[in-house]
């Protein structure tokens, strides 16, 4: 699984996840890119680190997440084996 994250310095960063078959758990971190931040649109960018350096902002997006989430997901997502 790969996945482009923001750091909260602001720094991009592409990383690839190895997961667990049985578990589905990413236990594994396989590849780390820091990525130039013009290389990925200058604008989604700089919309994700002034989400993550406005209190107020990065607390409406995670309750927008958690919202999806549960109208869309949560009903048929399973927990993971123990």
């Amino acid at each position: 699984m790969n996945g482009t994250f923001i750091l909260f310095d602001g720094t991009v960063v592409s990383c690839d996840f190895r997961e667990d078959a049985t578990t589905r758990q990413m236990i594994d971190i396989t590849h780390w890119e820091v990525l130039d931040r013009a290389s990925k649109g200058e604008d989604a960018l700089s919309l994700a680190v002034e989400t993550l350096r406005d209190p107020e902002l990065r607390e409406a997006f995670d309750q927008a997440v958690k919202a999806f989430y549960q109208f869309h997901l949560a009903r048929h997502d399973k927990p993971l084996p123990a």
